[in-house]
């Protein structure tokens, strides 16, 4: 980061105060300044300009001092307004400049006869961006105090003013020239000069080349070079001055020749940002007076104005006020380089290039203007998404907004990355110089990761419980970046579905349960749905969210249900991410009761065709496997007309019991079938051991 203080030394300053009880009179010259009011209330406001050539345009400022010295007067607070007309130190009440309202810094002072300093950093940052400043202003009108400071012509050297400014110039969007580097070269006597570039040089960066010969011999310059001007000094020094803009092929040198052995030299420049070749002068130069050009019109604002000097006597030089010196040296002829700032000036004086030399010579010298790049930075608007947002499973989320590049031509490209990943382009479009270029970008949020169709854009799972960020900005092709616009958001993993109720204890039971219950998804993927008693599957289908549905037991199930233990009945529900949620309500059987038969209205046909017969069978012979402890009180009971609406049941439960066949006593049917059928129903009663039915097996005939 350059610090440069601007000083009599080496810039262009102008000093004095306006005295309001003398409106009239002029107060430029003297060495101080006043500010403040006398012990009548007439004011003094002081004034300061510093010419800015040797800080770039639109660099941004990292810091400003004003340095002052007061030599006598009161202790008071001083206000610095930015002054925003024209003015010189002729100036008087009547005629000073405008100024504006409000303050842009401040500083007190206190006693006399030492240095005091003014953060001054804004109001140089507008200058260099190019507002409309002239200098400041310092005034204090709230009471009757004030005091003066030493000017530039003031004996005391050190007191004089002086502005430190430390810079930097952007890396992108830049709007100004900037210097590469120089180098030079010398031959004592020959026909050719490989002549070093500049340290540094890159692709499209200008080249500036000046080549002098000790005779009227013409040089012959590189392929790709362009003659800006060449001329013959004293007769017998020839001169060329040429450019070209960097293209790669120029390497550690590039070759100038010419005809006859002689002494030949010559020095290089690079310039980065340059967009043309603002203008030019030359001249060539006497013993008779200082180096210097005639005045020279500029085409442009902004322009970085180049002044070389070439001249016999082997001399030293001292740049011009205002201009930067980056080359003084010796090789042959005694050569000088510098350059100066323009900001809004369109005019060089030839007083403004009048260059000190430490003695005289004959030689040649040259004006060179450049123009820079001054590419507009893009802006952007982004529209979508929202600040804050939470993306579950599924969830999209779009970017769109427009993007705007007031430079006509400049290819505009939109890019967001998704925290510090990778940079990928939204869009990009040849901008008009007024139309913005809308952009638009559907990302889809699964599987803990941002999606763009196909492409993972995150590289990695996105964590919960965390803000991750979404930057979006606009670049042109100059090298110009928008602000960037950031978006917070969350993400929430995939979520399983949500089943209604609660887990719980159903308690004992004597008949099969029935639960309500529905279930929602929260990321809305389908689901499946799966109902089970102690592991075993009861169905499953595809879920609806929302819709009411009833868990039960069937009949054959419950019946298999040993009663007095805990049995478990669950509802799973699973999304096709993989995602389950499981609600369980245990139960116990209860059974005081044993009742089985044979449903022949929901039987099978295959399996009512084992118990039907061709005629009314005459004996039915039971073995059921069970364990029948005292006490239980047993009923059995048979038929042979099962097809029969209402069959006519009779008692078997004594030769059951005694492992003996039945006889039916029964004849008649009113079914066009005959068919044999049995029920059993076993009652605790006093038993106090558990009652199983297991089976029954058995014949008839």
């Amino acid at each position: 980061m350059p610090v440069v203080t601007l000083n009599y030394t080496n810039t262009y300053i102008m000093d004095g105060h306006v005295y309001e009880n003398t409106p009239t009179s002029s107060y430029g010259t003297g060495p101080t300044f006043s500010v403040g009011k006398d012990v009548n209330g007439f004011r003094y406001y002081g004034l300061l300009y510093f010419d800015f050539g040797l800080i770039p345009n639109d660099a941004i400022i990292n810091s400003a001092t004003l340095g002052l010295y007061k030599s006598s007067g009161d202790a008071l607070t001083i206000d610095i307004h930015a002054v925003t007309s024209s003015w010189n130190e002729g100036i008087s009440w009547n005629t000073k400049p405008s100024f504006e309202a409000s303050p842009s810094a401040s500083f007190s002072v206190s006693a006399a006869n030492q240095a005091y300093t003014a953060d001054v950093k804004n109001l140089v940052q507008r200058i260099v961006n190019g507002e409309n400043i002239k200098g400041f202003l310092l005034r204090q009108e709230a009471s009757f105090v004030g005091c003066a400071f030493m000017t530039r012509e003031n004996g005391a050297t050190g007191g004089r003013p002086t502005l430190t400014i430390d810079y930097t110039i952007p890396s992108t969007g830049k709007k100004q020239v900037e210097f590469v580097g120089a180098n030079s070269s010398q031959v004592g006597s020959g026909t050719t000069l490989n002549l070093p570039m500049p340290t540094g040089v890159a692709i499209g960066d200008l080249l500036i080349a000046m080549v002098y010969t000790s005779s009227t011999s013409v040089i012959t310059e590189p392929s790709g070079w362009t003659l800006i001007a060449n001329d013959v000094a004293s007769s017998s020094y020839y001169f060329s001055v040429l450019y070209k803009f960097a293209d790669g092929t120029e390497g550690a040198s590039q070759t100038f020749t010419r005809t006859g052995a002689s002494g030949i030299s010559g020095i290089s420049l690079a310039y980065r940002n340059v967009k043309k070749l603002d203008t030019y002068a030359t001249k060539i130069q006497t013993t008779t007076s200082l180096p210097s050009l005639a005045n020279a019109t500029l085409s442009a604002q902004k322009t970085l104005a180049v002044i070389i000097h070439s001249l016999t006597g082997g001399g030293s030089y001292t740049p011009p006020l205002s201009f930067s010196e980056v080359l003084d040296t010796v090789k042959g002829m005694a050569w000088f380089a510098g350059h100066k700032y323009m900001y809004e000036k369109t005019s060089v004086q030839s007083s403004d290039t009048s260059t000190n030399y430490s003695t005289k010579g004959d030689g040649f010298s040259t004006l060179i203007a450049l123009e820079p790049v001054t590419n507009n930075i893009p802006t952007l608007t982004l529209t979508s998404p929202s600040d804050n947002q939470t993306l579950a499973e599924g969830s999209t989320f779009p970017i769109a907004g427009e993007a705007s590049d007031a430079d006509n031509g400049n290819v505009v490209t939109v890019k967001y990355k998704i925290n510090n990943g990778t940079a990928r382009a939204i869009a990009s479009g040849v901008s008009d110089g007024s139309s913005p270029l809308s952009f638009a970008k559907t990302l889809t949020y699964s599987n803990k990761r941002l999606w763009d169709g196909a492409v993972d854009v995150t590289g990695a799972d996105l964590a919960e419980n965390v803000d991750h960020v979404l930057t979006v900005w606009a670049e042109d092709d100059k090298g110009g970046k928008s602000a960037e616009v950031t978006r917070k958001f969350r993400v929430i993993w995939n979520r399983p579905p949500t089943i209604s109720g609660e887990n719980s204890n159903l308690g004992i039971m004597e008949a099969p349960p029935s639960v309500e219950y529905s279930i929602t998804e929260p990321e809305t993927n389908p689901f499946t749905v799966t109902e089970k008693i102690n592991g075993q599957i009861i169905r499953t289908f595809a879920g609806v969210a929302g819709r009411q549905e009833t868990i039960t037991i069937p009949h054959e199930l419950w019946l298999r249900l040993e009663p007095g233990v805990q049995h478990a009945l669950t509802i799973e529900a699973s999304d096709d991410q993989g995602m389950t949620s499981t609600r369980t309500y245990t139960l116990t059987r209860f059974v005081d009761k044993i009742v089985f038969s044979l449903d022949f209205a929901t039987m099978q046909q295959e399996t009512k065709d084992f118990f039907t017969t061709d005629v009314a069978a005459k004996r039915l012979l039971l073995t059921p496997i069970w364990e029948l402890p005292p006490g239980a009180i047993l009923l059995v009971e048979v038929c042979n007309n099962a097809y029969d609406t209402e069959p006519t049941w009779e008692d078997a439960t004594i030769v059951v019991k005694l492992n003996r066949a039945h006889l039916f006593a029964n004849e008649t049917k009113t079914a066009d079938k005959w068919g044999i059928n049995f029920r059993f129903q076993i009652e605790k009663g006093t038993a106090t051991q558990p009652i199983y039915l297991k089976g029954v097996g058995g014949a008839f005939d």
